[in-house]
């Protein structure tokens, strides 16, 4: 092999290695930049919602305003292309249970409601405070 093509396969080389890693950079810098959104406009604005609403005397979905209520079941439909499978899941049932009054005060669909709405809670706190000091040094 003779230095001329010694040289075009060093280049050939490295222009393939620095095009590979400047890929993985982006895909990197890109996955971070969407977890960075997710917590700003899922988990930190729920956390917000959830705050203003829940101020110590409200523990169970039933017990919350109609206003409330609506509030949050519209915001996780708002934003439900963030959230995971399982909680997917609890937005759904949280969501069908409901309706109608629950079910004309059914007390099966109140519970379910009451249950999915504090899974859910705990999810999301969770993950806020997990993410709070990661994503922003606020501590609330």
């Amino acid at each position: 092999m003779n230095d001329r093509q010694f040289t075009i396969l060093c280049s050939l080389i490295t222009f393939i290695l620095s095009l590979f890693s400047s890929l993985l950079i982006k895909a990197y810098d890109n996955s971070k930049a969407k977890k960075k959104q997710k917590y700003n406009e899922f988990y930190r604005e729920f956390y917000i919602i959830w705050n203003k609403i829940h101020q110590g005397r409200a523990y169970d979905f039933t017990d919350l305003k109609k206003a409330d209520r609506e509030s949050v079941v519209d915001f996780l439909l708002e934003h439900y292309y963030y959230a995971s499978k399982k909680l997917q899941i609890l937005i759904y049932e949280l969501k069908t249970a409901r309706l109608d009054n629950f079910g004309n005060n059914n007390s099966e669909n109140k519970r379910i409601c009451n249950q999915c709405y504090r899974e859910i809670i705990g999810y999301m706190t969770d993950k806020e405070q997990k993410y709070r000091k990661k994503y922003n040094n606020i501590n609330y």
